[in-house]
This record gives structure tokens, C-alpha cells and sequence, in this order.
């Protein structure tokens, strides 16, 4: 009887509708495959329209530090005042003034400048240093006020201190060139240049005036000459100011190289 029995099951389960076996995911939709393309296989060019509002990419060469000079001798002409290469001073020497990195591309050389800011109205020098070289040397700085104090920008001048063939120090007053005179981006400027012969030692390069307006400057260059050429800038002794601010520069410099000094902080000389 028992065998009977599964054969009689057994007949039921093949004639059953093999669909009703299929377990179904009522969370999920059968659709026909879509059609298959090949992603991988570019776009015939010639179907492709170029479009005229976007204009061909081109490469333009541009020089790394502005159209300054290569073969410049002065110390950091790109003003880097976190290597302590650049100081300012009060016109007496007896305070620190502030300083301003910009990086203008309406400078006249295309390289940065620095703003020279007053705490009083002494005036202000800019020092820096330069290498040197046998043979003359052309000197050159730009040197800019803002358009509200143009009639002040004769006012500045600048100055190369150089050891003389004879040992005492020599000092060089660069010459201004009016007709360099432009405006740019709000900034007047003028371009201060000269030729020094027979220039030995590290150079002080300063840049001063005696007003309390701020003033800019921008580019200061020391370059070989390979012969000699035009007029060479007469050399006259350094005044008393200027000696004892170059001497209290350099003993600055030394206090701040010293590895016991582990920050700076600008006090009065």
C-alpha cells in the first residue's frame, strides 16, 4: 500500500506545470536586453563639428622670475623678506620700517616689488646687498610712488656703496632717467641707473628719500659689462649718516645669523 502511494505522488509531481515551480522576486522587472554598442570605439572625426566659440589652446613662454636679468648680482632681486636679504630703516637709521611684497604684473619689468611704509616722517631707506665682479658694472632700479604723490617721486634716490681700489668705501648716486616715466595700475615710476667702475667687495645697495609718503620699488639689478661704455658715475665719500647705518646694518645681520637667536623680532638699533 505504502509503495502505491509514492507512485501516485510521483505522476502528480511530473504532470504539474513546471512554471509553478519558479520561485518569482516581486522586486525585480525582466526587460529585453538593450541593444549592445561598443564603448570603446571612438567617434568617426569627420562627424564631428568643431565648435567655434572655444578657441585653439596655444603655449605662450613665460620667463620664471618677470624680464629681469639672469646674470644679476644683487642678492634676492625678487624681494624674498623672509630670508632677511632686504631691510628698512628711518632716515637716521634708528627704527625698522615695514615692508610689502607685491607681486604686480603691472611693474615695469613684470617682477615683484616692495612698498617701503613710514612710522614717522624721516624718511626711509631700503638696504640690500650685491655681489661683484672686475670690470664696470650697470646698476638700475625702478622706483614708483602712488599717483596722489607723484610730484614726490624726484625725491627718491638711489645709492651703490662699494669698497674703492684705495680701501676707503666709495659711493655711487645712480642717475634718474625722466624719460622712463609711465603709470601703471595706480603706481608712477621711474627708472634709476648708472654705470660703477672699479667696484670691489660686497656691494650695499640702498634706496632712500626723506618724505613720509610710502614709496616702491621694483627690479634692482647689478650687471657685468663685458667692456667698458658709456659715462661712469663719479664716486664721492660716504656721509656720516649713511657710514654708521651701513655698520649697524652689518652688525645686525651677524646677531640675526647667530643660531642662539631663534626668532627675529624688529626692534630700535
Amino acid at each position: 500500500m505504502k509503495k502505491l502511494l509514492l507512485i501516485i505522488l510521483s505522476l502528480a509531481a511530473c504532470t504539474e506545470d513546471p512554471q509553478m515551480l519558479v520561485s518569482h522576486d516581486a522586486g525585480v522587472i525582466n526587460y529585453p536586453d538593450a541593444e549592445v554598442t561598443d564603448a570603446d570605439t571612438p567617434p568617426d572625426a569627420s562627424t564631428i563639428e568643431p565648435d567655434a566659440g572655444v578657441p585653439a589652446r596655444t603655449f605662450l613662454t613665460k620667463r620664471m622670475f618677470g624680464e629681469g636679468p639672469v646674470n644679476n648680482l644683487v642678492f634676492d632681486p625678487s624681494f624674498d623678506l623672509a630670508s632677511n636679504t632686504w631691510y628698512a630703516f628711518s632716515a637716521d637709521f634708528a627704527e625698522y620700517l615695514p615692508l610689502q611684497k607685491h607681486l604686480r604684473h603691472s611693474t615695469p619689468t613684470r617682477e615683484a616689488a616692495v612698498r617701503v611704509l613710514k612710522n614717522s616722517n624721516r624718511g626711509g631707506i631700503l638696504y640690500g646687498n650685491a655681489g661683484s665682479e672686475a670690470g664696470p658694472l650697470a646698476v638700475s632700479v625702478w622706483v614708483g610712488r602712488d599717483v596722489a604723490d607723484v610730484e614726490l617721486l624726484g625725491d627718491i634716490g638711489a645709492t651703490i656703496v662699494a669698497i674703492g681700489l684705495d680701501g676707503p668705501e666709495v659711493a655711487f648716486d645712480l642717475s634718474a632717467d625722466e624719460s622712463s616715466t609711465m603709470e601703471r595700475d595706480g603706481i608712477v615710476w621711474m627708472r634709476l641707473n648708472g654705470m660703477v667702475t672699479d667696484a670691489l667687495g660686497t656691494l650695499a645697495f640702498l634706496v632712500a628719500d626723506r618724505e613720509r609718503e610710502p614709496f616702491w620699488v621694483s627690479a634692482p639689478s647689478v650687471l657685468p659689462l663685458p667692456e667698458r661704455g658709456g659715462l661712469s658715475l663719479s664716486g664721492r665719500s660716504l656721509t656720516e649718516v649713511e657710514s654708521l647705518g651701513i655698520r649697524r646694518v652689518e652688525i645686525e645681520k651677524r646677531r640675526q645669523a647667530d643660531p642662539r637667536r631663534r626668532t627675529f623680532r624688529p626692534r630700535s638699533l
